[in-house]
């Protein structure tokens, strides 16, 4: 069981487990990606935040 607010991307399940929140993983997908292609953390905010993110 997670004992916090889910993070971006999932949800808690029925169990109390974290899930992938099929509505946002894209945008998760995208962030991991950016992120594995060695983009700064500065650099991902700033793709992110026109996007309402």
């Amino acid at each position: 069981m997670v004992p916090y607010k889910s993070p971006l991307g999932y949800k808690k399940g029925l169990d109390g487990n974290l899930v992938i929140g099929k509505e946002r993983a894209p945008v998760v997908r995208e962030i991991y990606g950016l992120f594995l292609a060695g983009k700064s953390v500065r650099k991902i905010k700033d793709v992110s935040r026109p996007k309402g993110i």
